[in-house]
C-alpha cells in the first residue's frame, strides 16, 4: 500500500470538474477516505512500535494475543498498557527502529535497504521511547583554592638577627557553582496532514535531500507467536528480533483499573490496595515509584502493593510505579502500573468539553495534565452515577471553581444533573446544580426557554450567560445569574440590548471573552462591551450587514472580531457574498485600531446553523485561528496573521468535520482542534504550528457520550495573568 496523497489532489481536481455534470463521484471519495485511513493506520503504529518499544524496556508481558480479520496482522494487549495495539504485517515502512546497544532509535530505510539513523538538530540519535529529559545536573561547587605557601625567612640584616618568616597566605575562594544543564529533548517523530514524515514538525529529507513520503504498513517484517516457548517474536525490518513473554504458569502482573488506563487517586485519599499477581515469582521489590508516592509489597493474601499518595503536594502528582521479581531460575520479571491524583489545577491543563450525542447520550469533560496524560470522564468519576447534562457547552474556571454550562441538562430521559454545575476545581467533585429554567417573556416565543451556550464568571456571586431559545434558536441574548453559597438566587430579565433575532440583533452563540474588568462578545452585526459593575452594555462597535461570528484575544492584548461578508439573498440557502470576511482589530475601549479583508478563498457562515466559527488565538504569538468556509461541513482550520497581515485558507487540514472551539496551548504550543464523525464518536487532533504544520498526537472519543467536542479550554485563560493582559 503506498500512501501518495498527490493521489488526494488528483481525485480532488477530477471531482471538481464532475460537480458541474451528472457523474457518480462515490467512488473517488472512496479512494479519498481510503487514502485518509492508510495514513492514519500507518500513524497508529507509530505508537504501537513505540508501546512494544517501551514494554521490553520495562520488562513488561503480553497478556493476549489475537490475530487479525484477514491475516493482517496481530492485537495484542501487554501488562501495564490498558489500550491495545495493532501490530500489522505488510511492507515495512521507510522510516523504521533499530536497535543499537541497549536503546532502539529511528531510522531511515534508504533504497538499497541500508539503514541510515535520523538524528536531531544536535546530531544525536533519535530514540523510539523516552519523555523529554529532565534539567542537566547543577555544577558541582569548585574546591576551595590551596593555601599560600609559607614565606621564607628574611635576609639578615648587617650584623643584625634573621628577618622573620614571611605569614602563610590565606586559603584561595571556592570555586563558583556550575549552572544547570539545559533540558534534554526527545524529538517527535509523526506524519503531517500531506502524508510526509516529519521531525518536530518539520519534513524529514532524504540523504538526496528530498522530502520523504510515508509509506509501507509497518514497523516489523515480521510477527509470530511460539506457543512452545510462551513468547511473542518482533522482527524489525533490518533483521534483528526480540521477543517478549506471554503471561503463563510464571507471571508478575499488577492489577489494571476498569475503563482507565491509570489508577486515580483523590486528593487526600489514604492507603489502596491494588491486587498483584505474582505467580512462581519470589523475591518481590518495589524498582520504581513516583517522588511523594509511599509504595510497598503488602504482607498478606492476596497478594498486593499497598500505594499511598502524598498527603499533599503539587497538582496532578503521580507516575509509574515498577515491581520486580525472579523466578526459581534467576530469570528477571518486571512489572508497571500508572497511578495519578484526580487534582485538576496544573497551570499547563488542558480541558476539552464534549457535549455528547444530542439524541440519547449525555457530555462528558476530559482532562489532559502539564505531562500530557489523558484523564477520562473527570466529572463522572469523581461524582459517580453522575453525568453533568446533555450538550455540554462551555466551562468557566474561577479561582477554585468549575462552571460548566449545558443546553439541555434537565432531560428526565437522560438523568443529567442541570444546566449549571459547579464543581470544586482540584477533585471535581460538584458542589450546587441547577434547572436555569429560563422562560423567555418575547410574545412570539410560543412558550420557548432559554438553552444557556456561554457563561462569564465574575465573582461568587455573578454569572453571565448568553442563550438561544429553545424554538431552534430563533432569538436569543445575555442574563446575568445571582448566587449565594453557589445555589442560585436570582435571574434578571434580558440585559438591554442584548436580545433578539439569531445572528442578527441577539448575542450570539459565541464564547464571551473576559479582560480587564470588561466583558466582550459578538453581537448580531457588531461587538459589544458589558460592564459587569453595572450589568450593561456600555458601547456596541456595528458593522452593518456583517454578522460577527466570533470574538478573541490576541497575544497583544487586543480584541479581534471576525466579521462575515455582505451577501445577497436568503441567508439559509444559496445566499451569493457581495464582499470578502473582515477581521476587526479592537483596544479595550472598543477603538478600531485595524481592519483585515481576508482574500475569496476565506468565507464565513452566515447561515443560523453556524454562528460562530470556533476561533481563537495564540497566547505568545500574533496568530489567529479559525473555520474559513461558509459550508455546513468544515475539513480546515485557516489562519490569519495579524503583525504580518497574511492568511491561510487552507493552514489544516483535518480528515474528519471540524467541530467546537480549537485552541493553542501555551505552553506546548501544540493546536488543538476537536473533530466529530457522524456526530457519534470524536478525535481531538494535536498540530504543530510551524511553516508546515502536522499532527502529532490524537485522543479518540468513542463512546456517544463523546460526540461532538464543543471545545479546548486552558486553564491559562482563566488566570488573572491573562484576563489582565
Amino acid at each position: 500500500m503506498t500512501k501518495n496523497t498527490g493521489r488526494v489532489l488528483s481525485l480532488l481536481a477530477v471531482l471538481v470538474i464532475a460537480l458541474g455534470c451528472s457523474y457518480d463521484d462515490s467512488g473517488l471519495w472512496k479512494e479519498v477516505d481510503k487514502i485518509k485511513t492508510e495514513l492514519k493506520q500507518l500513524r497508529d503504529q507509530i505508537t504501537s512500535a513505540q508501546t512494544v518499544v517501551d514494554a521490553l524496556s520495562k520488562g513488561n508481558v503480553i497478556t493476549g494475543v489475537t490475530p487479525l480479520p484477514d491475516n493482517e496482522g496481530w492485537r495484542i494487549t501487554l501488562s501495564g498498557n490498558a489500550q491495545p495495539i495493532e501490530i500489522r504485517n505488510g511492507k515495512p515502512a521507510e522510516v523504521n527502529i533499530a536497535k543499537e546497544g541497549d536503546r532502539f532509535y529511528w531510522v531511515l530505510i534508504q533504497p538499497d535497504g541500508t539503514q541510515v539513523f535520523l538524528t536531531d538538530k544536535e546530531g544525536n540519535k533519535i530514540p523510539v521511547t523516552g519523555n523529554d529529559g529532565a534539567p542537566g545536573a547543577t555544577g558541582e561547587k569548585g574546591e576551595p583554592g590551596a593555601p599560600g605557601e609559607k614565606g621564607e625567612p628574611g635576609a639578615p640584616g648587617e650584623k643584625g638577627e634573621p628577618g622573620a618568616p614571611g605569614e602563610k597566605g590565606e586559603p584561595g575562594a571556592p570555586g563558583e557553582k556550575g549552572e544547570p544543564g539545559a533540558p534534554g529533548h526527545s524529538p517527535s517523530i509523526a506524519i503531517d496532514s500531506d502524508g510526509f514524515w516529519t521531525v518536530d514538525g518539520e519534513r524529514l529529507k532524504d540523504p538526496d535531500g528530498k522530502e520523504v513520503k510515508a509509506q509501507g504498513d509497518s514497523f516489523f517484517k515480521d510477527v509470530r507467536v511460539d506457543k512452545r516457548k510462551g513468547v511473542v517474536v518482533f522482527t524489525l525490518a533490518g533483521g534483528e528480533s526480540f521477543t517478549l513473554p506471554i503471561a503463563g504458569a510464571t507471571h508478575l502482573h499488577i492489577n489494571e483499573p476498569k475503563g482507565a488506563p491509570y489508577h486515580s487517586f483523590e486528593y487526600g485519599e489514604k492507603t489502596r490496595s491494588i491486587k498483584l499477581d505474582a505467580e512462581g515469582i519470589q523475591d518481590l521489590t518495589i524498582a520504581k515509584q513516583p517522588d511523594g508516592w509511599t509504595v510497598r509489597i503488602g504482607q498478606n493474601f492476596p497478594l498486593a502493593i499497598e500505594v499511598t499518595p502524598p498527603a499533599s503536594g503539587s497538582y496532578c502528582s503521580g507516575g509509574i510505579i515498577v515491581v520486580e521479581g525472579v523466578d526459581a531460575d534467576g530469570k528477571l520479571y518486571r512489572a508497571s502500573t500508572d497511578v495519578r491524583v484526580a487534582d485538576f489545577t496544573d497551570p499547563r491543563g488542558v480541558f476539552v468539553v464534549v457535549e455528547g450525542n444530542m439524541t440519547d447520550s449525555n457530555g462528558m469533560l476530559m482532562y489532559y495534565d502539564g505531562e500530557g496524560r489523558e484523564y477520562r470522564h473527570i466529572f463522572r468519576n469523581a461524582n459517580p452515577g453522575k453525568t453533568i447534562g446533555n450538550v455540554v457547552q462551555d466551562m468557566f474556571i474561577y479561582k477554585d471553581k468549575v462552571y460548566l454550562i449545558t443546553q439541555n441538562g434537565t432531560r428526565k430521559d437522560l438523568g443529567g444533573e442541570g444546566r449549571l454545575v459547579i464543581c470544586d476545581l482540584k477533585t471535581m467533585k460538584m458542589l450546587s446544580k441547577d434547572a436555569l429554567d429560563i422562560p423567555i417573556t418575547d410574545p412570539k416565543a410560543n412558550g420557548a426557554h432559554a438553552w444557556p451556550q456561554h457563561l462569564i464568571v465574575t465573582s461568587p456571586t455573578q454569572i453571565f450567560i448568553q442563550y438561544g431559545s429553545s424554538d431552534y434558536e430563533r432569538t436569543g441574548g445575555m442574563r446575568e445569574i445571582t448566587l449565594a453559597d453557589d445555589k442560585v438566587t436570582k435571574i434578571s430579565e434580558d440585559i438591554e440590548g442584548t436580545y433578539g433575532l439569531w445572528t442578527k440583533e441577539n448575542a450570539i452563540k459565541a464564547r464571551m471573552i473576559l479582560s480587564k474588568g470588561k466583558i466582550y462578545f459578538a453581537h448580531g452585526h457588531g461587538v459589544s462591551i458589558l460592564d459587569p459593575t453595572t450589568s450593561k452594555v456600555i458601547k456596541t462597535v456595528k458593522m452593518e450587514g456583517r454578522q460577527c461570528k466570533d470574538v478573541v484575544k490576541g497575544a497583544n492584548g487586543n480584541l479581534f472580531a471576525f466579521f462575515a461578508g455582505t451577501f445577497t439573498g436568503n441567508m439559509q440557502w444559496g445566499a451569493q457574498f457581495t464582499s470578502n470576511p473582515l477581521i476587526v482589530e479592537l483596544d479595550k475601549e472598543g477603538n478600531i485600531i485595524d481592519q483585515a479583508e481576508a482574500p475569496a478563498q476565506i468565507t464565513l457562515p452566515i447561515a443560523t446553523w453556524s454562528p460562530n466559527i470556533g476561533a481563537c488565538a495564540s497566547f505568545t504569538d500574533p496568530y489567529l485561528y479559525f473555520r474559513g468556509t461558509s459550508d455546513f461541513n468544515s475539513y480546515t482550520a485557516a489562519r490569519y496573521n495579524y503583525e504580518a497581515d497574511t492568511f491561510d485558507s487552507q493552514y489544516i487540514i483535518t480528515p474528519y468535520v471540524n467541530y467546537g472551539y480549537m485552541g493553542v496551548d501555551k505552553y506546548t504550543g501544540k493546536l488543538w482542534i476537536g473533530t466529530s464523525k457522524d456526530y457519534t464518536t470524536s478525535t481531538v487532533f494535536n498540530y504543530t504550528v510551524g511553516d508546515q504544520p502536522a499532527p502529532v498526537g490524537e485522543f479518540f472519543y468513542g463512546s456517544r457520550e463523546g460526540a461532538s467536542p464543543a471545545g479546548v479550554d486552558f486553564y491559562y485563560r482563566f488566570t488573572n495573568e491573562w484576563i489582565n493582559k
